[in-house]
């Protein structure tokens, strides 16, 4: 007999899926027409996304929301979309929900990426979107972690006259996510190019400007006592580096002995990771955060041109399209995930101050919904969570009428 975790796990797994990127790609490209450059509705928007009207641009989005459910001819309607994003790899009638509730969240992702610098000239330019998530791309030779690595793009924008120009662009949800997971070999190579960008920001700000020349100091003293000090901070920042590779190095060999292990034998080692990673910011300011930048960057491990230049939040109001540079990462030491798999540490990216609200609310019914199944006689409660998910089922198919 399944217990009521189970019962609640069944019930939320197994759905056919679309996938969110290719919602956004596809609602963009037909909204802005870069697929049909003559098309009206692609000509009225690009129009209004560059004069900044708002207005329009929210008539528009409405209007082909709803024309893609009810006119059979439309472009982005269900009939007409090819597999690409379904479940399966292949659509079938049950994923018609997954469908148009993605285009429904892919509608207030559009509206940021316009309004924002970038967003609206590639936009109003008709640059042509593609999904580009699942890459591998090699690393750099002298990147000492995986020698191949999943891009940090989910998505790149092409101006149609110059496919040399593009916009590279990571993915994230506006609900909360992860900019990456790295085991041993990884995670502290991403340190240790971490503790190199602090390392060199501490440099050349403790240079700031050249110093002024002393009295009775000659030309030849002057330059001299400046090269000095130059060789005396590249010569600090050696050493912060090499004690840094000390610190990851150690933290590398903790990681690496947890492989074999079961989730809970390791509990005790990613505590003792997550207080070295403490450590280390502690020692090297700055290191925490730009390592957390390599992971939704990648600009140490990757070579030009296949590193993230935009971040785009999606699926709820208070996403954004911006600078991956202003979005902040928490590094967390986790078990892994799967039988023996050694342990890793992980990116997180934490959900708009709305949405954290939000998700407490839910979690505060959900678990009140909880026990009250729980009071129930056990043979009753596996109905009585059927009857609650129908009843959900039915009023997200009366949200969409």
């Amino acid at each position: 007999m399944k217990s009521f975790g189970e019962f609640i796990i069944e019930g939320r797994g197994g759905k056919p899926k679309y996938s969110d990127e290719y919602a956004n790609i596809n609602f963009y490209n037909h909204l802005v027409g870069s697929l049909d450059t003559k098309g009206s509705i692609g000509k009225e928007m690009r129009k209004a996304i560059k004069d900044e009207d708002n207005e329009t641009i929210s008539k528009l989005i409405d209007q082909e929301l709803e024309n893609a459910k009810k006119d059979p001819k439309h472009p982005l309607h269900f009939d007409n979309v090819d597999d690409d994003g379904f479940s399966g790899k292949k659509k079938t009638d049950a994923h018609k929900d997954s469908y148009y509730s993605e285009l429904e969240r892919a509608a207030p992702g559009f509206f940021n990426l316009v309004r924002s610098d970038k967003g609206r000239k590639i936009s109003s330019q008709g640059y042509v979107g593609r999904v580009a998530g699942g890459d591998h791309e090699a690393s750099k030779k002298s990147w000492k972690g995986n020698p191949k690595g999943q891009g940090r793009f989910d998505y790149v924008f092409s101006d149609p006259s110059d496919s040399k120009k593009e916009l590279r662009v990571s993915g994230k949800d506006y609900k909360g996510s992860q900019a990456g997971s790295a085991q041993a070999d990884q995670a502290s190579a991403t340190l240790q190019r971490g503790v190199e960008v602090a390392a060199t920001k501490k440099m050349k700000s403790s240079l700031g400007s050249p110093p002024k020349k002393e009295k009775g100091e000659s030309e030849q003293e002057y330059k001299q006592r400046r090269t000095n000090i130059k060789l005396a901070a590249r010569d600090k920042k050696k050493e912060t580096v090499a004690k840094g590779a000390e610190r990851t190095g150690e933290i590398r060999t903790m990681m690496k002995s947890t492989k074999g292990q079961s989730s809970q034998q390791q509990k005790d080692t990613y505590g003792k990771v997550q207080s070295k990673i403490g450590e280390l910011e502690r020692e090297v300011p700055g290191t925490s955060r730009a390592a957390g930048q390599e992971m939704v960057r990648g600009t140490g491990q990757f070579s030009r041109g296949k590193t993230a230049q935009a971040m785009w939040t999606t699926g709820g109001k208070s996403g954004s399209f911006r600078d991956p540079r202003q979005q902040s990462v928490s590094l967390r030491a986790r078990a892994g995930k799967g039988g023996g798999r050694e342990m890793a540490v992980t990116g997180d990216i934490a959900a708009s101050d709305k949405e954290k609200k939000a998700q407490q609310a839910r979690q505060s019914s959900f678990k009140q919904f909880q026990d009250k199944i729980r009071k129930l006689p056990y043979r009753h409660q596996a109905q009585a969570l059927r009857n609650a998910q129908a009843r959900q089922r039915m009023q997200g198919q009366l949200n969409q009428e």
